[in-house]
């Protein structure tokens, strides 16, 4: 069980803004065998999800602190981003899974997305990026 703990810790902490990955440990369980990878795949999209709804509550933070004015940001800039957001913002979301996606997650917090919007799309990105993982090998 250590090393399904290992997975979500890891797929937790990575999902983060920290520009890691969390599938070297997932595909090291798939390679060596012995493991039950729908667990694995299972726990790794649980601690992804977990990671990348703190990437939400950093951005979410930093809009309150833009309320207060201690955090500024030019309305013409905010109110473009969140026009873009608004257009293709389920379908990024639903890449936050990519590396470089993650800040999405942070965007849709300052942008006030949402929570209930944002977890499902997460949450199935993740699976299917795990679950493609699983298949396709």
């Amino acid at each position: 069980m250590d090393n399904y703990t290992n997975v979500f810790i890891e797929s937790a902490r990575v999902a983060s803004l920290i520009p890691f990955s969390s599938e070297p440990t997932f595909f090291a369980m798939f390679y060596f065998g012995g493991f039950n990878m729908p667990l694995a795949a299972a726990l790794a999209v649980a601690g992804s999800t977990l990671g990348m709804s703190v990437n939400w509550w950093i951005g979410n933070a930093l809009l309150k602190q833009h309320k207060k004015k201690s955090f500024s940001v030019n309305e013409y800039w905010y109110n473009k981003c969140a026009a873009l957001f608004n257009k293709y913002g389920a379908l990024l979301v639903l890449l936050s899974w990519l590396p470089l996606m993650k800040l999405m997650l942070v965007a849709a917090g300052f942008l006030n997305v949402r929570f209930r919007f944002v977890l499902p799309l997460i949450m199935v990105g993740h699976a299917l990026c795990y679950g493609f993982y699983l298949f396709h090998h």
